[in-house]
């Protein structure tokens, strides 16, 4: 992850430049240990964004197939090397589930966009729920956070980065994953983005 850690010295102050970026909560995050890193997913900078906000690790972002595959094999390994790697939307894609599970079960922090794609105003916040099967087979504690402007995320404009404090896995109530089980999950991961999308300070 040498490439991670380089470019993030090199774009977080530049990007701290270009947006007003307002971070709370950061004592929230983890320095080790398995993390699900959930947010929602407002434009394409939203990884940028929450890169520069955590400083203590590297991120392993799932992020959509079409990003590896229609821009190239430069594009492609960039993105590898940066940690990310694909997953198809629209279906159940155990390679990317299995690697996701993966990666938590040897500490590192997932982040998951998992409302299926970008929705710019979307309130209520409804993730799909793959996450909560994520953190079910890899007994992972969900890190909530929200991103928030008004209207568009564009530069010079102020945007709020606001992580919540972590969803321990037993709050999940799991017992054998059940699709009833894997569906509260979800709701509860909801509700605490929500929570944190509606904060007021």
């Amino acid at each position: 992850m040498m490439l991670y850690s380089m470019l993030h010295t090199i774009v977080s102050p530049i990007t701290k430049g270009i947006y007003r970026m307002r971070v709370i909560g950061t004592e929230y995050i983890p320095a080790t240990g398995k993390m699900i890193l959930c947010s929602n997913h407002r434009s394409v900078m939203d990884p940028i964004l929450l890169g520069t906000s955590v400083k203590k690790r590297p991120i392993r972002y799932m992020a959509k197939e079409e990003l590896f595959v229609k821009h190239g094999k430069a594009v492609n390994h960039f993105l590898r090397a940066l940690g990310a790697f694909p997953v198809k939307r629209g279906r159940g894609d155990t390679k990317a589930i299995e690697q996701a599970i993966e990666i938590l079960e040897q500490g590192g922090l997932l982040g998951i966009f998992p409302q299926g794609g970008i929705v710019a105003h979307g309130i209520p916040f409804q993730p799909k729920s793959g996450i909560a099967m994520i953190a079910y087979h890899a007994k992972a504690p969900v890190l909530p956070v929200s991103i928030t402007t008004n209207g568009d995320i564009k530069a010079l404009k102020p945007v709020t980065i606001r992580f919540g404090k972590p969803i321990a896995y037993e709050e999940f109530g799991f017992t054998d994953g059940s699709r009833k089980e894997i569906k509260y999950a979800a709701h509860v991961i909801a509700e605490r983005v929500n929570q944190l999308l509606e904060a007021k300070e």
